[in-house]
């Protein structure tokens, strides 16, 4: 569903899908692993079959060129946490696409309103020459749209993931998506299970230790439409006893406000001490937490992880498919001398 959050400050104009990067970013990520080799060279075995496609990143989030029936030129954002394809009602409107009966859903995003709805089917939805969809829900997106200052005409959700294992390259703005049928990855990431939920969401589970020593385990979603490092709901951060960070931490960031297509709500920062996920570790970093109870609800999920962390990782590839998800880090730069050996130095 489309739970992005966007940070801003309280009483700026800007906001929109996300958790903006309002405040500096303090992920790092890094890998548990003690030796300090380069990461192997990647080799996939349906690496012949995958077709490479270019990505604007813009401020945490992933727009990418789609054609609808026909017509180029679309700029789709892609979340992961989103559980249908999305097509704005303006462009619904301009290509003529007949529309099904218009509904109210109060799961369609983070805020506490709800969304009006329709559908469409027998779309052809592609991104160059490859079918992504053939069917979406249609949704009113301007206010996203002015709310992230970008075009936004539809959003790529996790249908896209079911279809195919689509790999993210940070590194080169490129996303690649191989054929689900067949692939391996043989590289040196880390490969870590998604946990099967009756929700369509990929979630992994993740460790946290905040600043005062308490740790605790979460389920979070991966959002790639998300631009938060972590966000939590605040029933799980009561139920767990470290919403009290949240509002005790002496801390200079200041309170902000998230949004999404349920509207706005108020969010709290704090300084986290680090986040294990699998063999990987994430330095200090900036969490934060809803004030209010979000309108969209998963079955068990605590949270999100959005694109502060993801975006520390050379590839993150779903293989949703196969229930797992593979973070890669970039190689390791080797060490280069940098200064000249002065007279009596050791040779």
């Amino acid at each position: 569903m489309l739970r992005r959050i966007y940070l801003r400050r309280l009483l700026m104009a800007a906001a929109v899908l996300i958790l903006a990067g309002l405040f500096p970013s303090l992920a790092s990520a890094a890998s548990l692993r003690s030796a300090p080799d380069p990461w192997p060279v990647r080799h996939f075995q349906s690496e012949s079959a995958g077709v490479q496609i270019p990505f604007e990143y813009v401020k945490g989030h992933i727009f990418l060129q789609v054609s609808v029936d026909g017509k180029p030129g679309f700029e789709f954002l892609l979340d992961s946490g989103t559980s249908v394809n999305i097509l704005d009602l303006g462009d619904s409107h301009e290509l003529g696409i007949p529309i099904e009966k218009i509904t109210h859903a109060k799961d369609m995003g983070l805020g506490s309103g709800r969304v009006s709805m329709a559908g469409a089917r027998h779309l052809a939805l592609r991104m160059q020459s490859v079918l992504i969809g053939d069917s979406a829900a249609i949704v009113d997106l301007r206010g996203l749209a002015l709310a992230m200052n970008h075009r936004l005409d539809g959003i790529l959700g996790y249908p896209l993931l079911r279809k195919f294992v689509v790999g993210i390259n940070f590194e080169t703005d490129e996303l690649t998506l191989w054929p689900a049928r067949g692939f391996h990855y043989h590289g040196g990431g880390d490969v870590m299970t998604l946990v099967q939920q009756r929700d369509r969401v990929p979630a992994i589970p993740v460790t946290m230790s905040t600043l005062n020593s308490k740790t605790r385990r979460a389920l979070v979603e991966i959002d790639t439409g998300s631009d938060a490092s972590l966000l939590l709901y605040p029933r799980y951060a009561h139920h767990v006893h470290i919403d009290e960070v949240f509002f005790t931490q002496n801390t200079k960031l200041k309170p902000a406000e998230g949004y999404g297509l349920g509207g706005c709500f108020p969010v709290l920062p704090a300084e986290f001490a680090s986040m294990t996920m699998g063999n990987m570790l994430v330095g200090r970093f900036t969490a934060f937490m809803m004030q209010t109870s979000p309108a969209v609800t998963r079955h068990k999920i605590s949270g999100v992880l959005g694109t502060t962390v993801l975006g520390n990782y050379r590839w993150v590839i779903f293989d949703v498919p196969q229930h797992q998800v593979i973070f890669e880090l970039p190689p390791t730069p080797p060490l280069t001398q940098t200064a000249k050996l002065g007279p009596g130095a050791a040779q």
